[in-house]
């Protein structure tokens, strides 16, 4: 079980690189609010707040509640959360009724949202 737990998060973790390099021109998925996309600074502040609290599925309703298709600076606010995640041990997502299946389903499903298929790559 282990092994798999270590899978699902390096795969969570490389599609939120994928994300981030393709996209963005970035080593990594880290957002930060520098100004540089000042409209998804408060989602993504409330995003990390919620994921502090561990009220995970929450913050992924609210990503996909307020993410806007036309505005791609909420992709990369996406692939931080996601990462963050992966980064999240298997007891603390089930602590929090959330797992690790479910953040790579959700970040495919997001990324799909603008376009990005190529995290569907088994």
């Amino acid at each position: 079980m282990q092994l798999q737990e270590d899978w699902l998060m390096r795969q969570i973790n490389s599609m939120a690189q994928a994300i981030a390099k393709a996209i963005f021109g970035r080593e990594e998925p880290e957002y930060l609010p520098d100004g540089e996309f000042p409209e998804t600074d408060p989602l993504h502040g409330r995003l990390l707040d919620l994921l502090d609290q561990r009220q995970i599925n929450e913050a992924e309703n609210l990503l996909f509640e307020q993410a806007s298709e036309d505005d791609i600076a909420y992709l990369l606010v996406a692939a931080d959360f996601y990462d963050r995640l992966g980064r999240m041990s298997a007891q603390e997502l089930e602590e929090a009724d959330f797992s690790h299946e479910e953040a790579v389903q959700g970040l495919r499903d997001f990324a799909g949202r603008f376009g990005v298929d190529f995290l569907n790559a088994e």
